[in-house]
Protein backbone atom coordinates (compact mmCIF):
# COMPACT_ATOMS: atom_id res chain seq x y z
CA UNK A 1 0.00 0.00 0.00
CA UNK A 2 1.19 3.33 -0.71
CA UNK A 3 1.15 7.11 1.23
CA UNK A 4 -1.87 8.50 -0.29
CA UNK A 5 -2.20 12.29 -0.44
CA UNK A 6 -4.41 13.63 1.81
CA UNK A 7 -8.30 11.90 0.95
CA UNK A 8 -7.00 8.95 -1.34
CA UNK A 9 -7.66 6.07 0.92
CA UNK A 10 -6.69 4.08 3.94
CA UNK A 11 -3.19 2.53 3.95
CA UNK A 12 -0.80 1.82 7.19
CA UNK A 13 2.76 3.15 6.04
CA UNK A 14 4.63 5.27 3.61
CA UNK A 15 5.58 4.39 0.62
CA UNK A 16 9.11 3.13 -0.12
CA UNK A 17 9.25 3.41 -3.96
CA UNK A 18 10.17 6.60 -5.17
CA UNK A 19 8.51 7.87 -8.38
CA UNK A 20 11.77 9.05 -9.49
CA UNK A 21 13.44 5.52 -9.36
CA UNK A 22 15.09 3.62 -12.11
CA UNK A 23 12.36 2.25 -14.06
CA UNK A 24 14.33 -1.05 -15.13
CA UNK A 25 14.38 -1.35 -10.59
CA UNK A 26 10.81 -1.31 -10.71
CA UNK A 27 8.81 -4.04 -12.74
CA UNK A 28 5.18 -4.85 -12.54
CA UNK A 29 3.84 -6.19 -9.60
CA UNK A 30 1.74 -9.22 -10.58
CA UNK A 31 -1.77 -10.36 -8.75
CA UNK A 32 -0.73 -13.37 -7.30
CA UNK A 33 -1.83 -16.37 -9.25
CA UNK A 34 -3.39 -18.53 -7.83
CA UNK A 35 -4.73 -16.17 -5.37
CA UNK A 36 -3.65 -16.62 -1.89
CA UNK A 37 -5.90 -17.78 0.43
CA UNK A 38 -6.27 -20.47 3.22
CA UNK A 39 -9.15 -22.16 5.11
CA UNK A 40 -10.27 -18.73 6.90
CA UNK A 41 -9.90 -15.64 4.28
CA UNK A 42 -8.49 -14.91 0.53
CA UNK A 43 -6.89 -12.06 -0.33
CA UNK A 44 -7.77 -10.52 -3.39
CA UNK A 45 -7.78 -7.28 -5.52
CA UNK A 46 -10.86 -4.29 -4.67
CA UNK A 47 -13.36 -3.56 -6.85
CA UNK A 48 -14.95 -0.59 -7.20
CA UNK A 49 -18.01 -2.51 -5.89
CA UNK A 50 -16.06 -2.83 -2.13
CA UNK A 51 -16.33 1.11 -1.88
CA UNK A 52 -18.93 0.83 0.26
CA UNK A 53 -17.41 -1.42 2.38
CA UNK A 54 -14.02 0.67 2.63
CA UNK A 55 -15.79 3.25 3.51
CA UNK A 56 -18.23 2.27 6.04
CA UNK A 57 -14.79 0.73 7.99
CA UNK A 58 -13.46 3.81 7.58
CA UNK A 59 -16.35 5.25 10.08
CA UNK A 60 -14.46 3.53 12.89
CA UNK A 61 -12.05 6.02 13.89
CA UNK A 62 -9.30 3.49 15.72
CA UNK A 63 -8.40 3.42 12.07
CA UNK A 64 -7.78 6.68 11.49
CA UNK A 65 -5.96 7.17 15.14
CA UNK A 66 -3.88 4.62 14.38
CA UNK A 67 -2.74 4.74 10.33
CA UNK A 68 -0.92 8.35 9.74
CA UNK A 69 -2.31 8.21 5.98
CA UNK A 70 -5.71 7.56 6.16
CA UNK A 71 -7.72 11.31 6.59
CA UNK A 72 -10.87 11.91 8.64
CA UNK A 73 -13.85 12.11 7.68
CA UNK A 74 -13.81 9.62 4.81
CA UNK A 75 -16.08 9.51 2.02
CA UNK A 76 -17.17 6.60 -0.27
CA UNK A 77 -15.50 8.92 -3.20
CA UNK A 78 -12.32 8.53 -1.43
CA UNK A 79 -12.30 4.29 -1.36
CA UNK A 80 -13.67 4.63 -5.01
CA UNK A 81 -10.33 7.25 -5.69
CA UNK A 82 -7.87 4.75 -3.28
CA UNK A 83 -9.35 1.32 -5.26
CA UNK A 84 -9.19 2.92 -8.79
CA UNK A 85 -5.20 3.48 -7.57
CA UNK A 86 -3.99 0.55 -6.96
CA UNK A 87 -3.67 -1.22 -10.97
CA UNK A 88 -1.44 2.08 -11.60
CA UNK A 89 0.46 1.13 -8.51
CA UNK A 90 0.90 -2.51 -9.58
CA UNK A 91 1.88 -1.80 -13.30
CA UNK A 92 4.44 0.77 -11.84
CA UNK A 93 6.47 -1.54 -9.48
CA UNK A 94 5.24 0.24 -6.33
CA UNK A 95 3.29 -1.73 -4.44
CA UNK A 96 0.34 -4.15 -4.40
CA UNK A 97 -3.44 -3.71 -2.69
CA UNK A 98 -5.43 -7.04 -1.04
CA UNK A 99 -8.89 -7.04 0.18
CA UNK A 100 -9.01 -9.47 2.80
CA UNK A 101 -11.87 -11.16 2.41
CA UNK A 102 -14.39 -13.70 3.78
CA UNK A 103 -16.91 -15.80 1.64
CA UNK A 104 -16.21 -12.89 -1.05
CA UNK A 105 -16.81 -9.71 1.32
CA UNK A 106 -14.24 -7.19 2.29
CA UNK A 107 -13.23 -7.24 5.57
CA UNK A 108 -10.27 -5.06 6.13
CA UNK A 109 -6.64 -4.45 3.36
CA UNK A 110 -3.49 -5.80 3.53
CA UNK A 111 -0.85 -4.23 1.06
CA UNK A 112 2.92 -4.26 0.56
CA UNK A 113 5.07 -1.54 -0.65
CA UNK A 114 8.79 -2.64 -2.49
CA UNK A 115 11.69 -0.51 -2.81
CA UNK A 116 13.18 -2.40 -5.64
CA UNK A 117 16.73 -0.88 -5.23
CA UNK A 118 17.09 -1.92 -1.46
CA UNK A 119 14.93 -5.40 -2.24
CA UNK A 120 13.02 -4.83 0.70
CA UNK A 121 9.30 -5.00 0.71
CA UNK A 122 6.65 -2.78 3.41
CA UNK A 123 3.33 -4.18 4.74
CA UNK A 124 0.45 -2.84 6.07
CA UNK A 125 -2.89 -3.63 6.90
CA UNK A 126 -6.03 -2.48 8.43
CA UNK A 127 -9.49 -4.78 9.63
CA UNK A 128 -13.25 -3.12 10.06
CA UNK A 129 -13.55 -3.29 13.55
CA UNK A 130 -16.53 -6.04 13.50
CA UNK A 131 -13.67 -8.51 12.29
CA UNK A 132 -11.09 -7.60 14.74
CA UNK A 133 -9.58 -9.85 17.14
CA UNK A 134 -9.96 -13.45 15.08
CA UNK A 135 -6.91 -13.87 13.80
CA UNK A 136 -7.67 -12.85 10.45
CA UNK A 137 -5.15 -10.24 9.85
CA UNK A 138 -2.33 -12.29 10.92
CA UNK A 139 -3.46 -14.89 8.20
CA UNK A 140 -3.24 -12.42 5.83
CA UNK A 141 0.12 -11.36 6.59
CA UNK A 142 1.73 -14.80 6.52
CA UNK A 143 -0.11 -15.11 2.94
CA UNK A 144 0.98 -11.98 1.78
CA UNK A 145 4.17 -12.16 3.76
CA UNK A 146 5.48 -15.74 2.06
CA UNK A 147 4.26 -14.58 -1.25
CA UNK A 148 6.45 -11.76 -1.14
CA UNK A 149 9.44 -13.03 -0.67
CA UNK A 150 9.19 -16.08 -2.87
CA UNK A 151 7.33 -13.90 -5.92
CA UNK A 152 9.09 -10.90 -5.62
CA UNK A 153 12.40 -12.13 -4.32
CA UNK A 154 12.65 -9.94 -1.02
CA UNK A 155 15.79 -9.94 0.92
CA UNK A 156 13.76 -8.60 3.68
CA UNK A 157 9.94 -7.17 4.99
CA UNK A 158 9.13 -4.82 7.34
CA UNK A 159 6.51 -3.27 8.61
CA UNK A 160 5.48 0.50 11.19
CA UNK A 161 3.23 0.96 13.70
CA UNK A 162 2.78 4.22 15.75
CA UNK A 163 3.55 2.73 19.52
CA UNK A 164 0.45 2.04 21.71
CA UNK A 165 -1.21 0.05 19.15
CA UNK A 166 -1.01 -2.88 21.01
CA UNK A 167 -3.35 -4.82 18.68
CA UNK A 168 -0.99 -4.16 15.28
CA UNK A 169 1.89 -5.24 17.43
CA UNK A 170 0.30 -8.42 18.54
CA UNK A 171 -0.43 -9.43 14.38
CA UNK A 172 2.88 -8.91 13.86
CA UNK A 173 4.33 -10.45 15.96
CA UNK A 174 1.88 -13.83 15.49
CA UNK A 175 2.87 -13.17 11.75
CA UNK A 176 7.07 -13.58 12.83
CA UNK A 177 7.83 -9.76 12.90
CA UNK A 178 9.89 -8.32 15.88
CA UNK A 179 10.79 -5.03 17.07
CA UNK A 180 13.95 -3.46 16.05
CA UNK A 181 14.01 -0.05 16.18
CA UNK A 182 12.33 2.66 18.16
CA UNK A 183 11.65 5.99 16.17
CA UNK A 184 10.58 8.69 18.43
CA UNK A 185 9.01 11.83 17.29
CA UNK A 186 8.36 10.71 13.87
CA UNK A 187 6.83 12.65 10.82
CA UNK A 188 4.11 10.63 9.85
CA UNK A 189 3.08 12.55 6.83
CA UNK A 190 1.14 15.53 5.54
CA UNK A 191 -2.30 13.50 5.28
CA UNK A 192 -1.94 12.58 9.21
CA UNK A 193 -5.33 13.82 10.36
CA UNK A 194 -4.23 13.06 13.71
CA UNK A 195 -4.03 14.59 16.83
CA UNK A 196 -1.87 13.80 19.75
CA UNK A 197 -3.56 15.16 22.47
CA UNK A 198 -4.82 14.42 26.05
CA UNK A 199 -3.77 10.88 26.80
CA UNK A 200 -3.58 9.69 23.40
CA UNK A 201 -3.98 10.12 19.23
CA UNK A 202 -7.40 11.07 18.09
CA UNK A 203 -8.77 11.49 14.71
CA UNK A 204 -9.76 15.14 13.55
CA UNK A 205 -12.90 15.79 12.22
CA UNK A 206 -11.41 17.95 9.53
CA UNK A 207 -9.67 18.87 7.21
CA UNK A 208 -6.14 20.21 9.48
CA UNK A 209 -3.17 18.03 9.34
CA UNK A 210 -1.05 17.48 11.70
CA UNK A 211 2.85 16.88 11.46
CA UNK A 212 3.56 14.94 14.44
CA UNK A 213 2.78 12.12 16.44
CA UNK A 214 4.34 10.72 19.44
CA UNK A 215 6.58 7.72 18.59
CA UNK A 216 6.94 5.02 15.99
CA UNK A 217 7.75 1.77 16.27
CA UNK A 218 9.81 -0.23 13.30
CA UNK A 219 9.36 -4.16 12.93
CA UNK A 220 11.32 -6.37 10.46
CA UNK A 221 10.62 -9.45 9.25
CA UNK A 222 14.59 -10.64 9.84
CA UNK A 223 14.20 -14.61 9.82
CA UNK A 224 12.09 -17.05 7.03
CA UNK A 225 11.43 -19.80 9.50
CA UNK A 226 7.51 -18.69 9.15
CA UNK A 227 7.15 -18.65 5.60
Amino acid sequence: MTTPEARSGPLTKSSVSSPDADVDLMPPIPLPDPPLFDDAIRLRAFIEADSPAVAAAMKDGDISRWTATIPWPYSEADARAWIGSHALRRETGQGLDLAITEEGEALGAIGIDVDWGERYGQIGYWMSGTFRARGLATRAALLLSGWAREALELDSLQLFTIQGNVASERVAAKAGFEIVERLADQHLGQSACLSASGSGQRPIHSEETVALLGSVQAMQRLSPSCL
